[in-house]
């Protein structure tokens, strides 16, 4: 299992809350089953309404990774213990085929991240409540302080329809919502987003139903901007970065190289060797999480400060700065070991590297080239170089790193 740690520091700058617009009170469909005395108040007040809107305007933010992005989710809330986020592979519809994608929880660091391939029943997760959520396409609510348990009618929630049934009494405080959520298709949700803890909206006063009812709202506003997170910026397989927003990242960091705001600046290129047989063998929903299990390894072998994106099929790509040359062959060699250790089946996975010293390359541009087009130029270099070298450690043999014509292996 790997774990993470990120801090707040990775945040991004805070956003100016915006007062909504008074629109009277919301007049939901809520039934209320063997709870005569319950009293039904959905009026938000500012600060719940402002996390809402928060969280909406936060999907324009830029965050290095998903795990950084839910992590800040998280602090809209009073105190979230825990966001568990599960997928559903490429072109599978039962519930039992949920993968794990990611756990973001509170330690005294900050938060703790873990991508671990784990099935749904290794997160302390109730089965059941997954499956007949996820299957009837139904967000809920267990609100145990109030003694609660609140079904929404549509998956969107555009018509707030809801059933508030009585919650037997648990040894338990706070609430635990379990939202299924869609990309495009809303008969059929592609993932379930679980949230846990004091879920009242951050600086919020609301009690009762209130409460409940806002924090429910604002978590299926959270479990719909993860989803839209996982499906445009970050890869759905591995939740790595995917190569567009990977490309605009290393050009920045060209430019930072360029400007002397970074010291240093490596480009490694790395290829599954022989990976269309794991697809041949085993299939591609296996294939699948043989990507997941190598993106954890390379997670695994760099630093928190390295950005890791998938490049496309079964290559990857890490941007590596402010190390040395010999630093940064280190950590290429380090991914390399560690992705030898995947077994598929009676399959072992390994992989071959390209690293390309992007410093090296700029000096080499002639310096009175117009800036953008000098940055170009180091790009589509840095690229060919790492490139021509991942191609030579196949020529090589596979399963080894070449970086200034020389292998190890």
């Amino acid at each position: 299992m790997q774990k993470r740690i990120v801090t707040p520091s990775l945040r991004p700058k805070k956003l100016v809350a915006v007062e909504p617009k008074a629109e009277g009170i919301i007049k939901p469909e809520i039934t209320l089953h063997n709870l005569p005395g319950l009293k039904v108040d959905v009026t938000p007040d500012f600060h719940a309404a402002t996390t809402v809107h928060r969280i909406g305007r936060m999907v324009s933010e830029d965050f290095p990774t998903i795990g950084n992005y839910v992590a800040r989710l998280m602090e809209e809330f009073n105190s979230v213990n825990f966001c568990t986020i599960f997928r559903v592979p490429k072109n599978t519809r039962p519930c039992g085929l949920l993968e794990h994608r990611l756990t973001v929880s509170k330690c005294e660091q900050g938060f703790c991240i873990d991508e671990s391939t784990e099935g749904m029943e290794q997160h302390g997760i109730v089965r059941g409540a997954l499956e007949k959520t996820f299957l009837e396409r139904a967000p809920v609510i267990f609100d145990w302080d109030l003694g609660i348990k609140v079904i929404f009618g549509d998956l969107d929630m555009y018509s707030d329809r809801c059933d508030v049934y009585p919650l037997s009494k648990q040894d338990r405080s706070g609430s635990l919502t379990v939202m299924p959520f869609y990309y495009r298709d809303p008969v059929h949700p592609s993932g379930m987003v679980v949230f846990e803890g004091d879920l009242t909206c951050k600086d919020s006063e609301l009690k009762g139903f209130a409460k409940t009812y806002w924090s429910a709202k604002a978590v299926v506003d959270a479990a719909a901007q993860i989803s839209f997170q996982l499906t445009h910026k970050f890869d759905a397989i591995t939740v790595l970065t995917k190569f567009a927003d990977f490309e605009v990242d290393f050009k920045k960091g060209i430019i930072n190289l360029m400007e002397k705001d970074i010291e240093s600046l490596h480009l490694i290129l790395i290829d599954a060797d022989d990976f269309k047989r794991i697809n041949d063998t085993y299939g591609h929903n296996t294939g699948n999480r043989a990507l997941r299990a190598i993106a954890e390894k390379i997670n695994m072998s760099v630093r928190s400060s390295d950005l890791v994106a998938r490049w496309g099929g079964e290559e990857f790509a890490v941007i590596v700065r402010d190390v040395s040359r010999e630093k940064a062959l280190e950590i290429a060699e380090r991914i390399r070991e560690n992705v030898s250790q995947i077994e598929i089946g009676d399959t072992g996975i390994t992989c071959s590297i390209g690293v390309s010293d992007v410093g090296d390359i700029a000096d080499k541009v002639a310096i009175e080239i117009a800036p953008a087009e000098r940055q170009q130029v180091i790009y589509d270099q840095a690229f060919s170089l790492s490139d021509s070298r991942l191609k030579q450690a196949k020529r090589k043999g596979k399963n080894r790193v070449v970086s200034e014509g020389r292998a190890s292996a």
